[in-house]
């Protein structure tokens, strides 16, 4: 079996023509046997929105409840549901923007990543399940991307530091 990598491009693809390619690939039994779904329900979720027989499908039911997480102001737990639907794949979600620095000079954005590193150390050493460490790690990221950021800005505008 082919191992793609995955990209960071997103996909503009609509879910129904995905399905129906997910179909064709794995077979239209286990897509049914998948989505705990029958033969008619099967064909409506890989129509196009368009065709009167249409159903909305899982895909576009999970990402229309992502969507109400994020709008009630529940990023962290529709990121842990993309991150559990992800983990087949070894994957976790990571934000899409830019790092921005929040502290003032890059020391203090270098102390900040110290704090961060040390709460992570201190979850491994105490044996804290494995998803607070998960969470704790991607705040160490964080920071520190938030540090190499201040710290290309100061290069870029003085030539150093």
């Amino acid at each position: 079996m082919k191992q793609d990598v995955p990209t960071k491009h997103i996909t503009n693809r609509e879910t129904w023509i995905l399905l129906r390619e997910i179909k064709q690939i794995i077979s239209r039994n286990v897509f049914m046997d998948c989505l705990v779904i029958g033969a008619s329900q099967e064909n409506r979720y890989c129509l196009d929105p368009m065709h009167p027989d249409y159903r909305r499908n899982p895909v576009d039911r999970v990402r229309n409840l992502i969507r109400a997480l994020v709008e009630k102001d529940c990023n962290e737990l529709a990121i842990e549901l993309v991150n559990l639907i992800a983990l087949p794949l070894d994957s976790r979600l990571s934000p899409n923007n830019h790092p921005t620095p929040d502290k003032q000079t890059i020391f203090e954005e270098c102390l900040d990543d110290y704090c961060e590193i040390t709460a992570l150390d201190d979850l491994i050493r105490s044996g804290a399940n494995l998803e607070q460490v998960l969470q704790q790690a991607e705040k160490c990221k964080e920071e520190i991307e938030e540090t190499v950021a201040i710290y290309q800005a100061a290069m870029a505008n003085s030539g150093g530091w």
